[in-house]
């Protein structure tokens, strides 16, 4: 198994089974997470003509977990594009556990891959369901960096 593999394993271990069942805890297989990241990089190159790393693309994760699939897509990609993907990624994850872990993997997983993580929380606990359509995301990941508030985390966090 991977390194991804099993921190999401040990994640998905670790949360109670009545959460779980409540929250839809599932790991994603790692050959799915980069069978869908090569999809979309050749969906966006098709479709719009430019790569992940466009600086005009925004990466967002709605239900981050451990990190996984930002991380696999830092750690397969090509590393003159690894610094652009990191840029403009965007995590959000209803644990705080959850949250926090996926924030600290991305970041790993960025540094050992040559990038510098940018200065602001790659991943934050919020309820995506309650965030509305018209969001702004990177300006809500500015919002909680500069204040320390989380405007949708969660109810009970």
């Amino acid at each position: 198994m991977t390194r991804q593999a099993d921190l999401a394993k040990a994640y998905e271990q670790s949360t109670s089974s009545r959460r779980a069942s409540s929250d839809g805890v599932v790991t994603t297989p790692v050959e799915v997470v980069d069978f869908i990241n090569r999809s979309a990089w050749q969906q966006t190159r098709q479709r719009f003509g430019v790569d992940l790393d466009h600086g005009r693309v925004q990466l967002i994760d709605p239900f981050a977990g451990t990190g996984i699939f930002f991380a696999r897509l830092l750690e397969t990609a090509p590393p003159d594009k690894v610094q652009g993907l990191v840029n403009n990624m965007f995590g959000l994850e209803v644990d705080p556990a959850a949250a926090a872990i996926a924030d600290n993997n991305i970041r790993q997983v960025a540094q050992e891959c040559g990038a510098t993580p940018p200065d602001r929380p790659l991943v934050i606990c919020a309820d995506t369901f309650a965030i509305p359509n018209d969001q702004d995301i990177p300006a809500l990941f500015d919002q909680v960096h500069r204040t320390g508030t989380h405007p949708y985390q969660p109810k009970g966090e």
